[in-house]
């Protein structure tokens, strides 16, 4: 459910700054490369730190004590597949200079790795 919440005001925020950008013409001189590698890092955030299994074992519990059921190994998967389509949607669909682009597989490796 937080994922959830997190995802939709992430959205929302995306499409008020770009609201206020193309009806209002507000942020002209922002760095749009540096607003979109934030947004690109709080994804890979909420994609790693979101999943249930992961938040349970970063407060020091067991996931299978604390949810009353078997979790499998897939959950880790679907997180390094999240982190893997984060990396290539910004290195492929977004003009980010290559000196930036490092920022968002090394926030998810790094995260991912604690």
């Amino acid at each position: 459910f937080t994922q959830q919440v997190v995802w939709c005001l992430t959205c929302a925020f995306i499409a008020g700054v770009t609201t206020l950008r193309l009806n209002f013409h507000l942020g002209k001189k922002w760095d749009w490369e540096i607003l979109v590698m934030a947004l690109m890092v709080c994804a890979v955030l909420v994609v790693i730190l979101g999943q249930t299994s992961n938040l349970t074992v970063l407060f020091g519990e067991d996931p299978d004590e604390v949810w009353g059921a078997e979790f499998s190994s897939s959950r880790e998967a679907w997180a390094l597949l999240g982190v893997h389509f984060m990396t290539t949607s910004t290195a492929f669909f977004l003009p980010i200079r290559c000196c930036l682009s490092w920022i968002v597989p090394a926030v998810g490796l790094v995260i991912y790795g604690c």
